[in-house]
C-alpha cells in the first residue's frame, strides 16, 4: 500500500514537472516571448562577466556613508559622531536599512553588491518590458528592455553598491502598479503602487517627483472625482504608511519632517539653473558622441550635446533616435490634447513626457546640479522616447523595403549593444581600483590594532567607520598637538579631504612621536606612496 502511494507521488511529480515544461515551450514558441527571454539571458551573462571584474572593489564615498550608517545600525558605535549624525539628516534611511540587516546575517560585500544591485537590475528588464507593453506594444517593450539591459549607465551603477540601482527597482514596480490600478483605483494595486513608490523616495528622495506625476496624472484622468473614490484613500494611505512613520521619526530627533531639506537648500543658495543637466542625456545614451566635459562643447548650447563630427557617431546613434522620438512624442500629445484622456497612446505619451519633464526642471532649476545616475531616474521616459524613434525610422523603411527596415534595426540593435557595453565595460575596469588603498589601508587597521584604538586622520570618517570599525578624530587644525593627544593612530592619504596643514605638520613636527606601521602604494614599485599609517608613541 505505502508502495502504491510513493509511485502515485512520483507520477504526480513527473506530471507536473511535464505540465510545467509543456507550459514554457508554449510561452517560448510565441516570438515576443522568445525574444524577452533572449534579452534577460543577455543581461544576466552581462552582469555576471561585471560581477567577476568588480567583486573585490573598494567603495566610493557615497556607497560608504550607507555602509557608515549601517554599521551604526548594527554595531552602535558611533551614537554621537558628527559625521553619523550629519549622514542620517541628508540620507534617506531605507537603503542603508537594508545594507545594515544584510550585515546582521553576515553577508559580505560580495553577497551585498548580489542582493541589492545585481538582482533588482535583472529584475528591472522585466519591468521595462511590463510597464512599456501596457503603455504601447511588445515590439516598443523589447526594444527599450533591450536597450536598458545593455545601457552603459545601468551597467556601471549596478556593479556600485549605491542607492541608484535599487531606487529605480521600486519606482517601475511602483509604476507598473499603478498602471494596473489609476483607472479604477483596485484597492490592493493602487495601494502597492503608492507602497512602491514610498520605498523608492526612502531610498532616494529625487523619487517623489515620481509620486509628483502620479498625483497629476490621477488629477487629470479624474479630474475632482477621485477625491470622493473611497478606494483611492484607502489603497493611498495603505500605501505611504512607510514615509507617514519616516516623517514621525524625523519629527521626534531632528524637530523637522524632513531635515535633508534645509541641508539641500543650504547646497542650492547661489548656484545659477543648470542647463548643462541636460547633457548628461547624450553622456548617458551616447558617450563617444558626447563632448560632454569639453571646454568648448562643439553646439555650445546645452541641450543635446552630440558632435556630429564624431568618428563614433555610428555607434552612438541612440541619442539621435531619441531626439527623434521625443519630439514626435511631444508634438503628438500637444496636437491630441483635446483627446489625451479618450487615446490610449496619447496618454502614455503624456505620462512619460511628465516624468521627464518633472525630472528635469527639478534638477535644473530647483536642485541646480546633477551627475550622470540622476538621469536614471527619468530613465524610463528615455527609453520609451529612443525606442519610438527607432521604429519611426524602420517604418519609414519599412515602405520601400522590409529586408533594408530589418537590416537598419539589426544595425541599431547591435551598435547599441557593442557601444555601450564596451564603454561601460572599459569604465567599470578602469574605475574598480579606484580607492582601493584606502580599503587595504583601514582593514589593515581593522586587523592589526586594538579593538579601542582612536585614528586621527582628515577625511577619513566613513572609512575608518566600514573598514576599520574603529572610533575615529579629525584633525583641528586650530589645535593640531591637541589632535594628536587624543589618538593612537595617525593616517595621512594622496586623496581628497586630505589637507595639507595636517600632513605637513605629522611630516615635520612629529617625527619623534611616530612609528611607520604601514604604507600602501599607488604603484607596484612602491614609489608613491597612498596611504602611510603611523602609531603615535605614548
Amino acid at each position: 500500500m505505502e508502495d502504491k502511494k510513493e509511485l502515485n507521488k512520483e507520477s504526480s511529480k513527473e506530471t507536473n514537472v511535464k505540465s510545467e515544461k509543456s507550459k514554457l515551450e508554449t510561452w517560448l514558441r510565441d516570438k515576443y516571448n522568445l525574444a524577452l527571454f533572449g534579452i534577460i539571458t543577455l543581461a544576466v551573462i552581462i552582469r555576471i562577466y561585471l560581477f567577476s571584474i568588480v567583486k573585490d572593489q573598494a567603495h566610493w564615498w557615497d556607497s560608504l556613508a550607507f555602509g557608515s550608517i549601517a554599521k551604526q545600525i548594527t554595531m552602535g558605535l558611533w551614537p554621537n559622531d558628527p559625521f553619523i549624525i550629519h549622514e542620517l539628516a541628508l540620507r534617506p534611511p531605507l537603503f542603508s536599512l537594508m545594507w545594515a540587516f544584510l550585515l546582521k546575517l553576515n553577508i559580505s560585500d560580495i553577497g551585498i553588491l548580489l542582493i541589492l544591485e545585481i538582482i533588482p537590475s535583472i529584475l528591472s528588464v522585466y519591468l521595462v518590458f511590463l510597464i512599456v507593453k501596457e503603455f504601447y506594444d511588445k515590439r516598443t517593450a523589447l526594444l527599450s528592455s533591450f536597450i536598458f539591459s545593455v545601457l552603459w549607465i545601468n551597467l556601471f551603477y549596478t556593479m556600485r553598491i549605491m542607492s541608484d540601482i535599487p531606487s529605480l527597482f521600486f519606482s517601475l514596480l511602483a509604476i507598473y502598479f499603478f498602471i494596473k490600478s489609476y483607472e479604477n483605483f483596485n484597492t490592493k494595486k493602487f495601494a502597492l503602487a503608492i507602497f512602491f513608490i514610498s520605498l523608492a523616495i526612502m531610498t532616494r528622495y529625487f523619487y517623489g517627483i515620481i509620486g509628483a506625476v502620479f498625483l497629476v496624472f490621477v488629477l487629470l484622468k479624474h479630474k475632482h472625482k477621485f477625491l470622493a473614490n473611497k478606494q483611492f484613500w484607502i489603497g493611498g494611505i495603505i500605501g505611504v504608511l512607510p514615509i507617514i512613520i519616516f516623517l514621525i521619526f524625523n519629527l521626534m530627533n531632528y524637530g523637522s519632517l524632513l531635515p535633508a531639506s534645509s541641508l539641500y537648500a543650504q547646497s542650492t543658495e547661489g548656484k545659477p539653473i543648470a542647463i548643462y543637466v541636460l547633457d548628461f542625456i547624450t553622456y548617458d545614451i551616447s558617450p563617444q558622441a558626447s563632448t560632454f566635459g569639453s571646454p568648448k562643447p562643439y553646439l555650445g548650447f546645452s541641450p543635446f550635446f552630440i558632435n556630429p563630427f564624431s568618428s563614433n557617431i555610428l555607434s552612438s546613434n541612440l541619442m539621435i533616435f531619441f531626439i527623434i522620438g521625443f519630439i514626435i512624442i511631444f508634438i503628438e500629445t500637444v496636437l491630441g490634447f483635446d483627446s489625451i484622456l479618450k487615446v490610449k497612446k496619447l496618454e502614455s505619451n503624456l505620462f512619460f513626457l511628465l516624468i521627464f519633464i518633472f525630472s528635469f526642471i527639478f534638477f535644473i532649476f530647483v536642485l541646480r546640479a546633477a551627475e550622470d545616475r540622476y538621469v536614471i531616474l527619468p530613465l524610463i521616459s528615455i527609453l520609451v522616447m529612443t525606442s519610438s524613434g527607432i521604429f519611426f525610422a524602420y517604418d519609414k523603411i519599412k515602405k520601400y523595403s522590409k529586408n533594408i527596415a530589418i537590416i537598419f534595426l539589426i544595425l541599431v540593435i547591435l551598435t547599441a549593444l557593442y557601444s555601450n557595453v564596451s564603454f561601460g565595460n572599459n569604465l567599470i575596469k578602469n574605475k574598480a581600483q579606484s580607492y582601493s588603498q584606502m580599503k587595504e589601508a583601514f582593514l589593515w587597521i581593522k586587523d592589526n590594532t586594538p579593538k579601542d584604538a582612536v585614528i586621527l586622520g582628515d577625511g577619513i570618517d566613513p572609512y575608518v567607520i566600514y573598514y576599520s570599525e574603529r572610533k575615529y578624530e579629525v584633525w583641528n587644525i586650530t589645535d593640531l598637538q591637541g589632535s594628536v593627544q587624543k589618538a593612537d593612530y595617525i593616517v595621512i592619504h594622496a586623496f581628497e579631504h586630505q589637507t595639507q596643514e595636517s600632513a605637513n605638520y605629522a611630516n615635520n613636527n612629529l617625527s619623534s612621536m611616530l612609528t611607520p606601521q604601514k604604507i600602501v602604494f599607488f604603484d607596484q614599485i612602491q614609489q608613491q606612496p597612498a596611504v602611510v599609517i603611523y602609531k603615535v608613541n605614548k
